[in-house]
């Protein structure tokens, strides 16, 4: 009998050891493994977003050095932030790891925005957005996170003038302290509800509300024909990035809708 129990007890033995293991679906530790799970098929690199310093361009006022926004299209969920500490391989996706970060946002806006601070020692960094949609994966360029030793302070855009027409156009332009290098430029128009009702990217100093001509990306394509309201007040915020995704310039300005003269702020 003990020989029998003794069999039966090795069987059960080998048995349990054989049993196959239970893998859990952990969450990626970096983009180049995230990115590897989803169809090539379905994968974008067209994610808008720029950093700069804060509160240089935010009105939030918070311990963050830095802040990066994003453009959130329609029905997108499941954005994150992964952050490269080499500056030199800014190329090498599976050193973008993973932050455990929230997305600042508001429904109905149009960008979000995380907020981080720089590292204890200064070092620059770089950073890359993703986010998904009901049937794809977007996400951005490699955005470099200044550090105090090469930080680029923000400087405010100069020269707006603003003219508008009886018809409701607006010829906006401006300058700004640069490189002679090409700058991604992006307006944003907001009404006296507080909401943004126009966003474009344009490389030009200028922005003829509403040309979609030279233009190079619209956020808000429902808009058709749209006019200003003669009298009513307006703001316009130029937000300029260079060609590494860090914001140098940036300004907000309110106008009135009057076409009787040009409106002009240094």
């Amino acid at each position: 009998m003990n020989r029998y129990f003794l069999i039966l007890v090795v069987w059960i033995s080998v048995s349990c050891e054989k049993d196959p293991v239970i893998v859990e679906d952990v969450e990626p530790y970096n983009i180049a493994e995230y990115l590897s799970r989803v169809n090539p098929d379905k994968i974008s690199n067209t994610l808008w977003a720029h950093a700069g310093n804060h509160p240089a361009f935010e009105p939030v006022t918070d311990q963050q050095a830095i802040h990066i926004r994003m453009h959130l299209p329609q029905d997108f969920q499941n954005v994150q932030l992964y952050v490269n500490d080499s500056v030199e391989h800014r190329d090498r996706m599976e050193l973008y790891l993973l932050q455990d970060k929230d997305v600042h946002y508001t429904d109905g806006q149009i960008f979000g925005r995380f907020a981080i601070k720089k590292t204890q020692d200064n070092r620059s960094r770089m950073a890359i957005v993703s986010l998904e949609t009901i049937d794809s994966v977007y996400y951005s360029a490699p955005l470099l996170l200044r550090g105090n030793n090469t930080a680029t302070d923000t400087k405010n855009v100069s020269k707006i003038s603003i003219e508008t027409t009886p018809g409701g156009r607006a010829y906006i332009n401006w300058s700004g302290a640069g490189l002679d290098e090409p700058w991604r430029n992006l307006v944003e128009l907001t009404d006296q509800t507080g909401e943004v009702f126009c966003a474009v990217e344009t490389d030009d100093l200028s922005f003829l509300f509403h040309d979609l001509r030279n233009v190079t990306q619209n956020f808000t394509p429902s808009l058709r024909d749209p006019r200003l309201i003669d009298r009513q007040i307006y703001s316009v915020a130029i937000y300029r990035n260079d060609n590494q995704g860090w914001m140098r310039n940036y300004r907000i300005v309110e106008f009135e809708a009057d076409s009787a003269r040009i409106q002009r702020f240094d």
